[in-house]
C-alpha cells in the first residue's frame, strides 16, 4: 500500500507509523509505482517537524536520530519509535562557539571527535552513559513493549484522534500555508514541472 499514517503519542513521547488508505485525512503518499516498480518517495517534514520538535522540547538546530522497532501481527505492520531515545547531532560549529551557552568547550578538555572536519557530533541520551542503549529488560518494561498487542490484542486498525485536552502549541495556519507550498514546489520541481 503507497500510504502511511504518522501517529504521535505527545505524553508517552511515541512515534508510530502504520499503514494507510488514501481516504484518511492524515494520510501521507509513501511509495509510488512507475513501469511495475515500487519506488519510494520523499517525505518533506517541514509541514510537520516545527509541531514535533516543539512537543518534545527539541532544539531546531540541531538534527535528531531515532531507532524504531517493527512489530508484525496478522491485523497489521507498524514502525514504533521511542523518541526518549533520540540521539542528537550536534554541528561542531556549537562546540567551538565562544559566547557563553552550554555547548561550547570548557577549558582544559579536548573536541569531542569527529570523522570530518565538519561532521556533527553524535550526543546520547544521558541514561546510555554507563552502557550502550536502552537495556534489554528495560526495553521489554517500556511502554512499547508492554502495550496490549504483546498480549495478542491488536488495535492497529484504530482511528487516530487529535488530543483536544493538552495545551499543545500548534503549527499556525499560516506556517502550513507556507510548509505546504514549499513541499508543492519541491514536488513540482522533482517532477520536472
Amino acid at each position: 500500500m503507497p500510504y502511511i499514517e504518522m501517529l504521535l503519542h505527545p505524553i508517552r513521547k511515541e512515534l508510530a507509523v502504520r499503514l494507510s488508505k488514501q481516504d484518511v485525512r492524515n494520510h501521507m503518499e509513501w511509495s509510488s509505482q512507475k513501469d511495475g516498480k515500487v519506488k519510494s518517495r520523499h517525505i518533506s517534514g517541514s509541514a510537520f517537524l516545527p509541531t514535533i520538535f516543539s512537543l518534545l522540547g527539541w532544539d531546531g538546530n540541531f538534527r535528531y536520530r531515532v531507532i524504531g522497532t517493527f512489530h508484525h501481527h496478522d491485523s497489521g505492520s507498524l514502525l514504533l519509535f521511542d523518541l526518549h531515545d533520540a540521539e542528537m547531532l550536534i554541528p561542531t560549529g556549537y562546540l567551538t562557539e565562544t559566547s557563553p551557552g552550554e555547548y561550547h568547550e570548557e577549558p582544559g578538555q579536548s573536541m569531542p571527535y569527529t570523522r570530518g572536519k565538519n561532521q556533527s557530533v553524535t550526543a546520547y541520551p544521558e541514561e546510555w552513559k554507563d552502557g550502550f542503549g536502552k537495556g534489554y529488560y528495560s526495553h521489554c518494561l517500556s511502554s512499547i513493549g508492554t502495550n496490549d498487542h504483546s498480549n495478542g490484542k491488536w488495535a492497529i486498525d484504530i482511528v487516530g484522534t487529535p488530543t483536544s485536552d493538552l495545551d499543545i502549541n500548534t503549527t499556525n495556519s499560516e506556517t502550513l500555508h507556507t510548509e505546504i507550498q514549499k513541499i508543492i514546489k519541491e514536488m513540482e520541481s522533482e517532477n520536472g514541472k
